[in-house]
């Protein structure tokens, strides 16, 4: 498949998406996705980035609820986004929008290696990889208040949540994606959410192709 038709498949992709909420993509951001996609095809042949072999599946399963927070973050501000990984979501949001300041969170090298080569060849702006735990990089984390929190595939047990909080300033968003294993009711993501000072915006119930369990993306405001 050419570039031009592997570019077009991620717009039909996005756009068709029934639980897209909107979002629309330029065609610049559309080839850095692409480039991304075509990166992460390349390095997961060698070194299992993540355990999806298919670039559709890929699209599928890790882009498009990527970009599901757009419509609920803030245009400028400081976003975390811990245990990075592949760079789902915060890669995509960052080709995606243009105002923010992001700070990647990864422990494993071959993962912080593969984010750096990405933001190094897509020539990302305003975006920086710390290798290491979130809780152990309080120094180098230390002051900065983030406006937004993101974690992906991590289950909302009190230390996530309190080692999130910790990192929010006053009124920032922590965001959640959750699998259809890891979903606790409403009042129970209320409930530890509140020991926490975060307060429950919304849990919103998606799908996507080829997948028959929806997930949920959970987010939550910070009080104090």
């Amino acid at each position: 498949m050419s570039a031009s038709d592997q570019a077009e498949t991620i717009e039909k992709s996005i756009r068709l998406w029934p639980c897209n909420p909107g979002i629309a993509v330029s065609g610049v951001q559309i080839g850095l996705l692409n480039l991304y996609l075509d990166e992460l095809v390349k390095w997961n042949r060698k070194i299992n980035l993540t355990g999806l072999r298919s670039r559709q599946k890929m699209i599928h399963e890790l882009l498009l609820d990527s970009l599901l927070p757009i419509p609920y973050l803030p245009v400028q501000g400081r976003f975390l986004d811990v245990g990075s990984g592949a760079g789902f979501p915060s890669i995509p949001l960052r080709i995606c929008s243009s105002g923010p300041v992001f700070h990647l969170v990864e422990p494993i090298l071959k993962k912080t290696n593969f984010l750096k080569q990405v933001i190094r060849l897509a020539g990302l702006k305003d975006i920086e990889v710390f290798r290491g735990r979130v809780e152990d990089l309080d120094e180098a984390l230390a002051g900065k208040g983030y406006d937004v929190v993101l974690s992906r595939g991590l289950s909302l047990g009190p230390r996530i949540l309190s080692c999130c909080a910790a990192h929010l300033a006053t009124e920032g968003l922590l965001f959640t994606f959750q699998g259809s294993s890891s979903q606790p009711d409403r009042e129970s993501l209320a409930g530890e959410g509140g020991k926490h000072g975060l307060f429950l915006q919304e849990s919103i119930s998606y799908t996507v192709p080829g997948v028959a369990s929806p997930r949920r993306l959970v987010f939550f405001k910070k009080e104090r």
